[in-house]
């Protein structure tokens, strides 16, 4: 539960960023407006679930300065009512309601905004993915209704890299310029997949115990689908390919520490596994990252929003990973003279 909650809000923290909630150059003539700033993003994978539910503000004075106030952010506790409506799949009947509990957190990085603490909103659940749900928040004091709703991203098959054993497939990397494929079919309601791989290998430093770690390797293409959702909906093909020989490169740059001195103490690593990693982004979620990935620092970001009647992004994500055991051939890579100076051993 605790990386899924510290996974949900690096996403939200980068989403309240980049959104251009809080504006120096207003107008402070103007009248007063309660404007409520949501971002959630569900996820089957997970059973506890946190939503993000602040205020605009305005005022006389610099509004960085009133970003740093928890009460200029945040709504008094009790000031709303939010829950979560789980809808069946044709939207006629309402199959669950969830409330939504206000937490306060101690763990927001330092920023413009007011920091550590940061107040969310969480329920818990096992979702659906074939259900709809529809967030209403009812601010009590402003006799104001606030509302969103999204569909969840379905599961989908992957293809490639096959799996060759039923619980202990292994994944060769030949040292070679030949390619391997990943390809997968993409599920209802996805429409951003990004992959990442993750190489899980074991490490001893000298005078410590042996300890588990991974590195990322990040950069393949993004593939977005080209219907989502609908009676016209099917799903597509996708796939990209990897050199094989790519993969050495990746762990010879990322493997050792830069510092020569700490490098030296390391008395050996164990290779473990590759994990392909697959993350796909709902299509609102999709719209709303294209929309604010501005091409240059002047450029105006377009404002975006699914919330009605306040501002921000409820949609949803999902994410899906298969395991490989590195075969022994490529074992036997890694532990001889050409990378013997990535110190992998044999156990």
């Amino acid at each position: 539960m605790k990386n899924q909650l510290i996974g949900l809000l690096a996403i939200l923290l980068t989403l309240l960023f980049v959104f251009p909630a809080c504006e120096t150059d207003f107008d402070v003539t103007a009248d007063w407006e309660d404007v409520t700033v949501v971002y959630g993003l569900l996820n089957q994978n997970d059973t506890t679930h946190y939503i993000r539910i602040s205020k605009g503000f305005l005022g006389e004075g610099n509004a960085l300065h009133m970003a740093k106030e928890m009460d200029s952010l945040y709504y008094e506790e009790g000031a709303l009512d939010a829950t979560i409506e789980e809808w069946d799949a044709n939207e006629s009947g309402i199959v669950n309601t969830y409330e939504l509990d206000r937490i306060i957190t101690q763990n927001k990085e330092p920023g413009t905004f007011a920091y550590p603490e940061q107040v969310l909103y969480t329920f818990d659940a096992a979702l659906n993915q074939d259900h709809i749900y529809k967030l209403v928040i009812n601010n009590k004091e402003r006799n104001k209704q606030v509302t969103a709703r999204s569909p969840l991203v379905r599961d989908f098959t992957i293809e490639k890299p096959a799996l060759n054993h039923p619980t202990e497939p292994t994944l060769y990397f030949p040292d070679n310029d030949y390619t391997k494929e990943v390809e997968w079919r993409t599920g209802r309601n996805g429409k951003r997949y990004e992959v990442v791989i993750n190489f899980h290998y074991r490490e001893q430093l000298s005078g410590e115990p042996v300890r588990d770690t991974f590195i990322t390797w990040a950069g393949f293409p993004t593939k977005k689908a080209d219907i989502v959702t609908g009676d016209n909906w099917t799903s597509e093909p996708m796939k990209f390919t990897i050199v094989n020989k790519s993969f050495y490169a990746f762990l010879e740059e990322r493997i050792p520490y830069d510092d020569p001195g700490k490098e030296s103490q390391v008395r050996g690593r164990y290779a473990d596994s590759i994990e392909f990693v697959f993350s796909v982004a709902a299509d609102e979620f999709n719209t709303y990252l294209e929309l604010n990935n501005a091409a240059s620092l002047v450029e105006e970001r377009p404002e975006y929003t699914n919330i009605n009647n306040g501002t921000g992004l409820f949609s949803a994500r999902f994410q899906k990973s298969r395991t490989f055991i590195l075969h022994p051939s490529t074992e036997a890579l890694l532990t001889g003279e050409k990378y013997g100076y990535l110190q992998f051993i044999d156990e």
